[in-house]
């Protein structure tokens, strides 16, 4: 199965500078161990191998990614950058890592796409590598709420909130509406 994701990024059509090429994607628990799945809920760690073909020390680069459904459906897109990270003194060979604490999807099969990009400034980004590939990636099911329920698919995207219920001051309470409708 890894073999056929890193055979992916060999021959696809790309766009960009060529400054690092993306060469492969896997998915890992926190402690290295390399994961066919991911699980809901649980750490997963996104691996993503490049080679340095002509960056220069000082260019700044943000990796990205992008989970889609199999229809093709952009759910999510993280690029290092949003969190304040970008990488400079690349490697000849190396890989990008992001940690998700708590993987946010539903059980289910998904693709991945990467992208690296140069960053300069605030604002501007010049595009490094996009591989044009889809690369499948598969979740089950865990405990995301941590309440013991395996839930099915609600949807392709799990958030954790915090939920309160209160009366409104110059509203009669909620039992006393009821109850004079009885």
């Amino acid at each position: 199965m890894q073999k056929e994701k890193d055979k992916a990024f060999r021959n696809c059509e790309r766009t960009g500078n060529g400054k690092i090429l993306i060469r492969s994607f896997h998915l890992e628990s926190p402690n290295g161990q390399v994961l066919n799945t991911a699980k809901t809920g649980s750490p997963a760690v996104f691996v993503f191998g490049f080679e340095n073909c002509v960056c220069q020390p000082s260019d700044k680069i943000s990796l990205g990614f992008s989970i889609h459904d199999r229809r093709g459906y952009g759910l999510l897109n993280y690029y290092s950058h949003f969190s304040g990270v970008s990488y400079e003194n690349l490697p000849a060979k190396g890989h990008f890592k992001c940690l998700l604490p708590e993987l946010p999807l539903a059980p289910g099969e998904y693709n991945l796409m990467c992208r690296a990009v140069s960053i300069s400034g605030q604002t501007t980004v010049q595009e490094v590598d996009w591989p044009h590939v889809f690369v499948p990636i598969s979740v089950t099911n865990g405990d995301f709420f941590g309440t013991g329920v395996h839930l099915a698919s609600e949807g392709p995207l799990l958030i954790k909130g915090e939920w309160s219920m209160g009366a409104l001051a110059d509203q009669p309470a909620i039992e006393t509406a009821v109850s004079g409708l009885v």
